[in-house]
């Protein structure tokens, strides 16, 4: 069992290394982020930014689930948020997704094909504006 763990913490960052997972305020049409950033500041009744996802190869599915998850800043524990569903064209090597967030904190966001497959992972920092 040792010997699996140890060989997928040597291989997934292989694996995603060539996945990207931008946080930023807007996408243009070609892909490319506006404003990234590792830290929002939201209005404590929610706000939004957008995530975005480059791949090094083309989709092998039509949808994409985006897992974000509440990171507890004492314990560093994941507590599940939410889990958004995105329609995508297969063959593209890029997507991205608008996200409404409610609650402050740190978060992780994974994002998974249609065969539940990892294909990226980030954390963003939301803070409230005073």
């Amino acid at each position: 069992m040792k010997r699996i763990i140890l060989i997928l913490l040597f291989i997934l960052p292989f694996r995603l290394s060539a996945q990207k997972m931008i946080f930023c305020e807007k996408v243009r049409n070609d892909g490319t982020e506006v404003n990234p950033a590792s830290i929002f500041y939201i209005d404590p009744k929610g706000g939004f930014f957008n995530v975005l996802v480059k791949l090094d190869q083309g989709l092998t599915s039509d949808v994409v689930v985006f897992d974000l998850y509440l990171i507890n800043d004492k314990t560093g524990k994941e507590t599940f948020n939410s889990s958004i569903r995105l329609a995508v064209q297969p063959g593209n090597n890029w997507f991205y997704k608008e996200i409404t967030f409610f609650k402050k904190g740190n978060y992780h966001v994974y994002v998974y094909d249609g065969f539940d497959r990892l294909l990226s992972v980030g954390k963003v920092d939301v803070v409230f504006k005073e």
